[in-house]
């Protein structure tokens, strides 16, 4: 492609609205467009780095024996209504009305839609396992989209869709695809980690997330040295624990003492020993929840565990309308329904509140002065905390969610009734499988990892060129036919290749270059009349060679 016959212009600066690297980068080196809040297009540049990913990607799904279809991008209220996530699903499904007022939704993903299909087509034992793909746009109603392409309300996804007799189906698939994800990571020469994942509104048995790790990612993930890693919201750990025998609790005086950091440091005590007392709301209903002083409640195990929609904090009049006194709410004697993370129950001789105002207990033991309806883990692991795999300690950082897959087992096909005939002749439930990665989300990601302060540094899987013939001045007749002729060269050993033909200077031409992210520069200038042209690696290797070597990239 000749420059000057590309569309695409570039910018020195970060534009003003520019939350994150990807922002910037893409809007200054011209890849993509902002339409509105969370609207993208992509311009050639954008769009031929867009396709190479998505190429990618199905290159490993069609090793995986995957087989891609297409699915209509809308889809009724009804089937939504029969998979019961129409009202579950939350504010972030687009929903709308066609002219006859029949409710639709512009699909996030397509559990309904795929199943919908294969319920009918009435399958045997004989046809099953298989998987069906797609690549198409999916629509989200981000309530603040942000960080560019990475919280958009339109992007590019592959999502997946497995179909088998029995769980051994399920769990061959699953592996396939996680596999299949991994070396599309590898492909992208992405720093990531896969993680164990909560399964969310999409449900089912078990998930993954392949994670993209980056310090502009809103993902929380803990992991060790010993290939253990995990989502905030799904991770373990082994924590250090207090032993003493158990004494008989006190009621003392903590007048105005309300946080564990100040009830703590009044009595002496280590907030290992201090319980919280936390006030939620799960599904419209009041529970206590006892946690560990120095641990955070993670909401996403709570939910779950209690297969609730929502789950948030007590406002302070919820609080006082159930006659709670806010800074010594205690577990004693409690009316309210009681849920403990199991750290919490192992704490001997622990402080909570009496329920009484200015009045703390101390020396408090589980099964002794108070018990929970339900025990479970419910607090976050941090770095630090001892890796259940190896007992190392576990490290912490964010980064980016770009794919994550699920073992559905039978929720969408019980739900649906999505059945198949065994070999009895006995109609019998299908077990599936989900796998969704995100094509525009992983453009985005890989310029959050690969940037420097010249630009863009793209994998030379996926730049939108292999290389870029900067021709120095257009009025050199010789460095005219010597760049000519080296760029259709390359252009005929099959490489993608750029000429920069553009009448502006060589320097505008080298700083747009490194912005877009191009691996190699192959320069003919000055030192043509040595028979020499310069390659230049995007990361700043530099080597002369001869004009006859520039085609062997």
């Amino acid at each position: 492609m000749r420059a000057s016959k590309l569309f695409f212009k570039t910018y020195k600066n970060d534009p003003g609205n520019a939350d994150s690297r990807n922002h910037a980068l893409l809007l200054r080196a011209g890849m993509v467009h902002q339409s509105g809040n969370g609207l993208f297009s992509f311009l050639p540049l954008g769009a031929k780095v867009l396709k190479k990913i998505q190429r990618i990607i199905e290159d490993e799904m069609d090793m995986a024996g995957a087989q891609q279809i297409t699915v209509p991008l809308m889809s009724s209220k009804s089937l939504w209504d029969e998979s019961g996530r129409w009202d579950v699903y939350g504010p972030e499904l687009m929903r709308f009305q066609d002219r006859k007022n029949r409710l639709y939704a512009l699909s996030p993903t397509a559990e309904e839609t795929i199943t919908d299909i294969v319920r009918k087509e009435k399958l045997s034992y004989k046809e099953l396992p298989f998987t069906l793909y797609q690549v198409e746009h999916k629509f989200r109603d981000e309530v603040r989209p942000r960080f560019g392409l990475l919280r958009a309300r339109q992007f590019l996804m592959k999502d997946g869709y497995s179909f088998g007799k029995d769980e051994k189906d399920m769990d061959k698939t699953y592996d396939e695809m996680y596999n299949a994800y991994s070396k599309i990571c590898d492909k992208l020469e992405l720093d990531y980690k896969a993680c164990d994942a909560d399964t969310g509104a999409i449900g089912g048995t078990g998930s993954a997330e392949f994670i993209v790790m980056t310090d502009a990612g809103e993902a929380d993930v803990v992991y060790c040295s010993c290939g253990y890693a995990a989502n905030v919201e799904k991770g373990i750990s082994i924590v250090d624990r207090i032993e003493e025998n158990q004494k008989d609790k006190e009621l003392v005086l903590t007048e105005g003492k309300k946080t564990i950091k100040e009830v703590g440091g009044f009595l002496d005590k280590d907030p290992r020993q201090c319980l919280k007392s936390l006030m939620v709301i799960v599904d419209k209903e009041l529970y206590m929840v006892m946690i560990r002083g120095d641990h955070e409640l993670n909401e996403c195990k709570l939910a779950s565990t209690l297969k609730a929609q929502d789950v948030r904090q007590a406002k302070d009049e919820e609080m006082e309308k159930a006659g709670l006194i806010k800074g010594y709410i205690g577990p004693v004697d409690s009316k309210v329904k009681i849920i403990a993370d199991t750290e919490a129950t192992l704490v001997p001789n622990h402080v909570i509140g009496s329920n009484k105002k200015d009045y703390h207990i101390t020396n408090g033991n589980y099964n002794k002065d108070w018990t929970a309806s339900i025990v479970g883990d419910f607090r976050s692991a941090n770095a630090g905390e001892k890796c259940v795999e190896c007992s190392k300690p576990l490290k912490h950082m964010k980064g980016i969610e770009v794919g994550h897959i699920f073992k559905l087992g039978c929720k969408y096909s019980k739900s649906m009734k999505a059945m198949y005939i065994d070999e009895q002749g006995k109609d019998q439930h299908i077990f599936m499988g989900c796998y969704g990665i995100g094509v525009s989300r992983i453009l985005a990601s890989i310029v959050e990892q690969k940037h420097d302060d010249k630009g863009i540094v793209w994998p030379k899987s996926v730049a939108p060129f292999s290389a870029n013939v900067v021709l120095a001045n257009v009025k050199d007749e010789q460095q005219v036919s010597v760049a000519t002729s080296i760029y259709e060269g390359l252009k005929g050993k099959g490489f993608d290749v750029m000429l920069d033909d553009r009448t502006v200077s060589a320097g505008f031409k080298f700083k747009d270059s490194d912005l877009i992210g191009i691996p190699y520069k192959i320069v003919v200038g000055k030192t043509l009349q040595d028979g020499k042209v310069e390659v230049v690696s995007r990361t700043g290797e530099q080597q002369l060679v001869d004009v006859d070597s520039a085609c062997l990239l």
